[in-house]
C-alpha cells in the first residue's frame, strides 16, 4: 500500500504539536489510512518535522506502543528551517480498527516529547483462509503470530495479550489444566480447553515485570499440555522488551540507572537476534508466508543496521536500515517465496550492522512445502 511521502510539503498544512512545541511544526499528528485489507499490509507512513527554532534539533529516540510497529527516523540533528522525518510500519495481526501510538523523544537543545498515531481499520478480505490468517505451524495447530510480543513495557504495568490458536487437524484438541511457566507469566484459556477441528480457540497471557525483577529484551517459553497423544506439548514464544518507569523525559531517566548499567554501556554495540534458524513447519502451496525475526542491541552503543540482504527465494519487508540504541529491539519481517516445488526448502538473509564482533549474520528460515490434500 502507497501512502503520502510528504514530498511536496506545504507550510499552510503544518500543524503545531502543542505548546511545548512552539519550535517543532509536524506535517500531522494523527494519519489515518482508511479501510483496508489485509493484504494492503503493512503500513508504512512518513510524517515529517520541521525545525522552526533557532538552534540544531534532535530526535533522540522513537517508541512504538508495540511490537508489530516499526519505526526509523533522521538520526543527524535538524538544522533550523530544515526537515527531518519519523517513518512508521504497523503489521496488523487482527481485524478490525487499530490506533498505533509513537512516542518521539526531541532535544533541540531541551528535552520534550511528543505523540504521533497512526490509525485505520482492517477489512476482510475475499482471499483470507485459515491458512493465510493462521500461518505458523505447530502440529496441528496453527498461530497467527510466531511470538506473542507484549512490545515495550515499564517495569511497574501488568500487561496481559490474548492469543489465538486454530484447529487445523481432523481431531479435537484437548488441553489440560498443566502449564509450564515462569513464575512472572500466567496463562489461562479464556473460554474452554477443548478446540475442536476447524475452530479456533484462545489463550490469555499476564506478564508481570515486577516479579521479573530485571530490564532488558527477554524471550521466554511457555509450555501447554493436552491429551492428543499426537501433540501432547504446545510451545509458545513471548517477547517483551522491559523499560524502567520513565519521568517525564525517559533518556533523562536512563541516566539515572544503576552503575552497573553504566559499565555495560561502555561496550560497543552488540546484535542479538531471537533465533538463528527459525523452523516453520509445513506450508501449503502457493500459500504465503511472512514470519519475523526479532533483532536487539545488547550493547551499549548505537547498533546501526546499514543492510539487510535477502537471497533467492526470500524478500525483506521490514526496514533494511535500522538504528537501535541500546537495549532497544525491532522486527525484521521476512517472506518467503515459493519456487513452486514441494519438499523441504530453506530460505537465506543477511544482516550487516557495526558490531564489531559479528558485522554479519545470516538467518535461516526452513519451510516444508505441501499440497492442501496432505
Amino acid at each position: 500500500m502507497k501512502t503520502s511521502r510528504g514530498v511536496a510539503f506545504c507550510l499552510c498544512s503544518f500543524v503545531y504539536a502543542n505548546f511545548l512545541l512552539a519550535q517543532i511544526q509536524l506535517s500531522e499528528v494523527v494519519h489515518n489510512v482508511g479501510k483496508i485489507t489485509k493484504q494492503q499490509t503493512p503500513i508504512t507512513h512518513e510524517f515529517i518535522i520541521k525545525n522552526q527554532g533557532s538552534s540544531p534539533l534532535v530526535i533522540q529516540k522513537v517508541i512504538p506502543d508495540c511490537a508489530c510497529s516499526t519505526v526509523s527516523y533522521t538520526q543527524t540533528p535538524i538544522a533550523p528551517g530544515n526537515v527531518g522525518s519519523v517513518k512508521v510500519m504497523f503489521s496488523p495481526y487482527r481485524l478490525g480498527p487499530f490506533q498505533k501510538i509513537f512516542t518521539v523523544y526531541i532535544a533541540d537543545p531541551q528535552p520534550r516529547m511528543f505523540t504521533l498515531k497512526l490509525e485505520g481499520y482492517i477489512a476482510p478480505s475475499l482471499v483470507d483462509t485459515p491458512e493465510t490468517s493462521f500461518p505458523y505451524v505447530s502440529g496441528t495447530l496453527r498461530f497467527r503470530r510466531k511470538n506473542l510480543n507484549f512490545g515495550t513495557i515499564t517495569n511497574e504495568a501488568v500487561v496481559s495479550k490474548r492469543f489465538e490458536i486454530y484447529n487445523a487437524g481432523k481431531d479435537t484438541v484437548f488441553f489440560t489444566n498443566r502449564i509450564e511457566t515462569p513464575t512472572h507469566i500466567r496463562v489461562y484459556f479464556d473460554s474452554s480447553l477443548v478446540i475442536p477441528p476447524g475452530k479456533i480457540g484462545s489463550i490469555v497471557v499476564t506478564y508481570d515485570p515486577k516479579l521479573k525483577g530485571a530490564t532488558g529484551f527477554f524471550q521466554e517459553n511457555v509450555v501447554l499440555f493436552t491429551k492428543n497423544p499426537t501433540q501432547p506439548r504446545v510451545e509458545v514464544n513471548m517477547i517483551a522488551n522491559i523499560q524502567p518507569t520513565a519521568g517525564v523525559w525517559l533518556f533523562e531517566e536512563e541516566k539515572s540507572l544503576p552503575s552497573v548499567r553504566s559499565v555495560d554501556m561502555q561496550l560497543g554495540p552488540r546484535l542479538q537476534v531471537s533465533e538463528e534458524v527459525q523452523v516453520l513447519g509445513d506450508l501449503y502451496l502457493n500459500v504465503p508466508l511472512t514470519t519475523e525475526f526479532v533483532i536487539y542491541n545488547e550493547g551499549g552503543k548505537l547498533l546501526e543496521i546499514s543492510d539487510i540482504q535477502p537471497e533467492e527465494g526470500c524478500e525483506i519487508l521490514s526496514e533494511r536500515q535500522i538504528v537501535l540504541a541500546p537495549q532497544e529491539f525491532a522486527i525484521v519481517q521476512v517472506r518467503f517465496i515459493h519456487n513452486g516445488t514441494l519438499g523441504k526448502q530453506t530460505r537465506y538473509f543477511t544482516i550487516i550492522s557495526n558490531d564489531e564482533l559479528n558485522p554479519r549474520r545470516r538467518l535461516e528460515m526452513q519451510v516444508n512445502v505441501v499440497t492442501a490434500t496432505r
